[in-house]
């Protein structure tokens, strides 16, 4: 076998193990901003939309629901690897070092991957979708207030300082006479 021959086997491995570290840190990083994402949507709309009087509310729980099953999905591209795994190391052989189930257990994994990306795009667009419309309605009406029995000088959680009381005039005494 010629160095060119090896270096190309070399750069060949290189490229497989770096593409499997940029597939292996795709699914974390979705594993996190699934998770982020659902716990912020839900711990925190209210502090962005009070609940009370916002509309189109059946969007949060569709929000939810892509995030769920984005993290499920995610799962099951992890155990999608392990099986292709599974498959390369018990059918693998040097006449077919790659085997038709393994290529095919492969595409699984990669549309586990894509169908999760995509269901977390669509629940970030859905969330802001809901928090856009509300903020329109909200901006339409005179009544600002965020949370119930908030005063004028206070909204959404800055305060600002209440004007200061109009002078007193005293009326004018009259000397005593002399």
């Amino acid at each position: 076998m010629g160095d060119s021959e090896e270096y190309y086997g070399w750069l060949k491995q290189q490229v497989i193990e770096g593409r499997k570290s940029a597939e292996e840190h795709f699914e974390t990083l979705l594993v996190s901003l699934n998770a982020g994402g659902l716990t912020l949507t839900v711990g925190f709309v209210k502090d962005l939309v009070p609940l009370k009087g916002a509309v189109h509310l059946q969007l949060l729980p569709i929000t939810w629901l892509f995030f769920v099953v984005s993290l499920i999905l995610n799962l099951l591209s992890h155990r999608s690897t392990v099986k292709a795994a599974d498959i390369f190391t018990s059918k693998a052989s040097a006449q077919d070092p790659y085997p038709e189930e393994f290529h095919q257990q492969n595409k699984a994994t990669h549309k586990y991957n894509l169908i999760c990306a995509g269901l977390f795009v669509c629940a970030v667009s859905t969330f802001l979708i809901y928090v856009t419309l509300n903020f329109n309605l909200m901006s339409q009406s005179t009544d600002h207030q965020t949370k119930p029995g908030q005063g004028p000088e206070e909204i959404r959680g800055l305060t600002f300082p209440a004007p200061p009381p109009p002078p007193q005039t005293s009326p004018p005494q009259e000397k005593p006479k002399q």
